[in-house]
């Protein structure tokens, strides 16, 4: 019978628990460190940023570095992929650490909604016990945004009362919809952004088979407004798919019509679309790019260049009345994707930026 982790969506190759590697948050490490080597690592951090920033490596990292009796003159947190803590840890097999997430509902196989109040009762039960190796107990909650009323309330006696070398650990993306209480409780550490160039590091070094031209991985950096997380989501997404097919066509034989009709037609109409969203940013940045690219040709490239600035600014300006007005998409796309296919036409035989063939 599979287990909640064959099932669990959250379990991607690279899961919190499986990086060892943490970039942009020194700051914060350093301050963690500095506590530990003066005995006053508070009972109850939440760590608090945009979802997919390193709070949950930063808490593993932590986790693995007490539970590993790691040393106070140690220069960061890290605790080797080879030590035998590290691979308990992401086997999901360490005794002194509760990990509390959203459960897996075994008939629908998806997440449930929340962390419901029995789970948070397993915190109590594990904090009224001895470490089974001496050490550190800790737990850490993933996300605490998923706590119902009743299972936030639980831990408050966790955190008034904590038990000798305890660690309770929340994760949030929204730490000011937390309860007061649990708030007050807590050291809160603060996750800042990424810059676009360390968000484009991370991804290069959790998926470097990703395939991406260093532009568009460039953009993805840009759309994932500092999180890692959020940049990995759009590079695997429909609208980043359908943004790779119309690079594919164009650099190959172009966009004839029945191309342009199909990539069209596979985005919504009408209404909310967020692959619409990912595919239309993407298509921006690459117009804004191809533009500069081509000014910097002979006097004929930049001819081009004037042609496509002209079609960037006109699909900025449809994609604003699209969104305003609630107008419909497809049309919108089939005729960017008509003008395109004009200038590649009459431009053929001189080179198009990112392309290796002729258009």
């Amino acid at each position: 019978m599979p287990s909640d982790a064959d099932t669990d969506p959250r379990e991607v190759p690279w899961h919190p628990r499986l990086r060892h590697e943490l970039i942009g948050h020194e700051r914060l490490e350093r301050r963690l460190l500095q506590a530990i080597r003066e005995g006053r690592l508070h009972h109850g951090l939440l760590l608090g940023g945009l979802a997919g920033v390193g709070k949950a490596t930063m808490a593993y990292r932590l986790a693995r570095f007490l539970l590993a009796n790691g040393s106070t003159d140690a220069a960061d947190l890290a605790i080797p992929a080879q030590h035998l803590v590290s691979h308990r840890v992401a086997a999901r097999g360490h005794a002194d650490l509760l990990v509390i997430e959203r459960p897996v509902d075994p008939k629908t196989k998806k997440l449930k909604g929340k962390i419901g109040v029995e789970e948070t009762r397993k915190v109590t039960h594990f904090f009224t016990h001895s470490a089974a190796e001496g050490g550190w107990r800790i737990c850490i909650i993933d996300t605490a945004d998923d706590l119902g009323t009743e299972a936030a309330n639980a831990l408050l006696k966790i955190l008034e009362e904590p038990p000798a070398q305890a660690l309770l650990i929340l994760i949030s993306s929204m730490p000011g919809r937390l309860l007061p209480t649990i708030r007050s409780r807590t050291l809160h550490l603060h996750f800042s952004p990424l810059s676009e160039a360390q968000v484009a590091q991370v991804v290069e070094d959790i998926r470097p088979d990703h395939g991406l031209p260093q532009a568009e991985l460039a953009a993805l950096a840009k759309l994932s407004s500092g999180s890692p997380g959020r940049a990995l989501e759009l590079m695997s997404s429909s609208g980043a798919q359908h943004f790779a097919a119309f690079r594919q066509n164009f650099a190959g034989r172009g966009l004839h019509l029945a191309s342009r009709v199909e990539l069209a037609g596979r985005f919504a109409p009408l209404g909310n679309d967020p692959d619409f969203d990912v595919f239309s940013e993407l298509l921006t940045d690459w117009l804004a790019g191809t533009a500069r690219s081509l000014a910097l040709e002979s006097e004929t490239g930049s001819d081009h260049a004037a042609r496509v600035a002209e079609i960037h600014q006109g699909f900025s300006r449809s994609i604003r009345l699209a969104n305003g007005l609630n107008l419909d998409r497809r049309q919108m796309l089939s005729r960017v994707f008509e003008e395109l296919e004009n200038v590649r036409c009459e431009a053929r035989g001189s080179r198009w930026p990112g392309n290796q063939s002729s258009i």
